[in-house]
């Protein structure tokens, strides 16, 4: 069956307080919109359309020759979505629905929502406990079964009350979303809200599925602050991943890496140490304290144990590294 992806990229993202797109920010050297490429990637979508809005022209030069549309005016997720419903011809096909500026959303978590789809839910939705869910929306279950989705402004004190929150992502086959999103009334603010279909499908007696990723996995990114917490984050995932396949760091939180960078096994990396973009660094290779690697450098012997006594640089391309 074929999945389709449709990305929302078109806020302005003020908070940002920044002359970039927010979906073009980077974490580890790779921009937002990159991050969740990549998962979607591993899925074999089909597809991809991304709704553009704001500073378009700098999206579309990064998207390429992918298919998108213009959201203007920006009347709210539901009224995003619409918009991409002539984009999809076979209406039996799922739609996966994710946010540029949610680039973690795990690949195993949205086959998960794909698997119910095609079990009979009319509806997926990801969702996560929040350790403070102020600002989510709150997903309302009746037992087992998701009834809908509150946003913040009109929670009670009730509903506030409620860690379990939705992450936004959300699947479905292309005519049950687009039949919903028809029947989708304008909020008192006017906007047409994504969310409102979930109560749709309920009343319509159709299941809504949920699946639940980590609060890390879904963390959306609105300013400087959040992109701070993401990067942590991610750096500490590289880390991790790259002491597992064999490298050696004496103290991994003063470590940079650039995700695109590649560390063989039997290195050893001293304090203080950043790793910037496509830097390859050989096996037995021990780097120093205070050492800035970048520009495509590939990395052999900047100290080895060899010379246990005598510390050596070497000069890499006209740059020399010590």
């Amino acid at each position: 069956m074929e999945v389709v992806s449709i990305i929302l990229a078109a806020g302005k993202g003020k908070r940002m307080n920044s002359d970039l797109p927010k979906p073009l920010h980077k974490i580890a050297g790779k921009s937002l919109m990159n991050w969740l490429e990549d998962s979607l990637d591993e899925l074999k979508v089909r597809k991809k359309i991304y709704v553009l809005g704001h500073q378009s022209e700098k999206l579309i030069k990064s998207i390429g020759n992918t298919d998108y549309v213009i959201q203007e005016p920006q009347l709210g997720t539901g009224h995003a979505v619409n918009l991409t419903k002539d984009k999809i011809k076979n209406h039996e096909s799922i739609i996966i629905i994710a946010y540029a500026d949610t680039p973690f959303v795990p690949s195993d978590k949205i086959k998960k929502m794909i698997s119910q789809i095609k079990n009979g839910y009319h509806i997926s939705i990801l969702g996560f406990v929040a350790s403070n869910p102020k600002g989510y929306g709150r997903i309302v279950k009746n037992g087992n079964e998701v009834i809908k989705i509150v946003e913040e402004v009109d929670a009670d004190d009730k509903t506030k009350k409620i860690n379990l929150c939705n992450s936004g992502i959300l699947a479905g086959r292309a005519c049950d979303i687009y039949n919903y999103l028809n029947k989708v009334k304008k909020s008192s603010n006017g906007e047409y809200f994504l969310t409102d279909i979930i109560s749709l499908c309920v009343k319509d007696g159709s299941k809504v599925g949920l699946v639940s990723s980590s609060e890390e996995d879904l963390i959306g990114i609105n300013d400087r602050e959040d992109l701070s917490k993401a990067e942590l984050i991610i750096q500490n995932r590289l880390r991790i991943q790259h002491m597992k396949n064999g490298v050696t760091m004496l103290d991994p939180k003063s470590v940079y890496i650039d995700a695109s960078s590649k560390i063989q096994k039997d290195v050893t990396i001293e304090p203080n140490v950043f790793i910037g973009a496509n830097v390859e660094i050989d096996e037995n290779t021990e780097v120093q304290s205070h050492v800035s690697i970048v520009g495509n450098t590939k990395v052999c012997l900047l100290y080895t144990s060899d010379a246990a006594d005598e510390r050596s640089s070497v000069d890499l391309g006209g740059r020399r590294i010590i």
